[in-house]
């Protein structure tokens, strides 16, 4: 009889050594997703795989095809919803492209970018840019942000990053 041992390394590599042979490859999880037959969640609101932020219930929804697979608090800009210009402490509202993970430069671990301002905000006069989701802050406590989305642990954020790469996620909706 083989015996093979398989083992997750930092949640996204899967690792397998069976009859002496090493494996690596990227981790899949089981989808836990209902069939596209049943309702769509309304916290989603489209058949889209996709990242949604309910700003009012400081929420954010994982949808994979219009149903909710996690949900998480969220910390959100700390005067509030509706950024138009860089500096004004605003979490941006609208559909935005979601840029794949990546080690974050400011201390946070994990950042994944958040394509603000679009094309047509840009022409409206709207500025700024260095928007997106991220960890706790270094004293590990969720709280108000420049405009970004934090998330309360490093953990989520690992977890919200492993999702998005894996799922090739490139949309979030904030509302």
């Amino acid at each position: 009889m083989v015996r093979c041992v398989l083992g997750l390394v930092q949640r996204r590599w899967a690792v397998a050594v069976c009859a002496g042979l090493l494996w690596v490859g990227q981790a899949r999880r089981p989808s836990t997703v209902p069939s596209s037959s049943q309702a769509i969640s309304p916290k989603c609101g489209s058949r889209d795989t996709q990242v949604v932020v309910r700003s009012a219930a400081r929420r954010m929804y994982l949808c994979e095809r219009g149903h909710v697979t996690k949900t998480y608090r969220v910390g959100l800009g700390s005067r509030g919803v509706g950024k138009r210009k860089e500096g004004d402490k605003k979490t941006p509202v609208g559909q935005y492209r979601l840029s794949p993970s990546r080690p974050s430069v400011s201390g946070v671990r994990t950042f994944i970018h958040v394509g603000y301002p679009t094309l047509k905000q840009r022409r409206a006069g709207y500025t700024g840019g260095a928007i997106g989701i991220h960890g706790p802050s270094r004293n590990g406590r969720l709280r108000s942000t420049q405009g970004c989305i934090a998330v309360s642990t490093n953990t989520e954020i690992d977890e919200i990053a492993a999702w998005v790469d894996d799922n090739r996620v490139r949309r979030i909706s904030i509302e």
